[in-house]
């Protein structure tokens, strides 16, 4: 299952001690909403794994982005 987040910037993140769970605020309140860990832990692996892909073409030749 593919979670993302949704097309608003995130304006802070909070991680409660008590419960576990992480809280997102964005700047539209409508997207705010709660994460279990393993939820977050997987949106920020398949966030990092984009971003590679996003970035491979520069690392592979810096020079085209010249």
């Amino acid at each position: 299952m593919s979670l993302s987040l949704p097309n608003s910037p995130v304006r802070k993140i909070f991680s409660c001690t008590k419960c576990g769970t992480i809280s997102i605020r964005f700047y539209n309140p409508n997207y705010d909403r709660a994460y279990t860990k393993s939820e977050w832990e997987r949106i920020i692996i398949e966030g990092r794994a984009a971003l590679d892909r996003i970035l491979q073409n520069v690392r592979e030749n810096p020079v085209f982005f010249s």
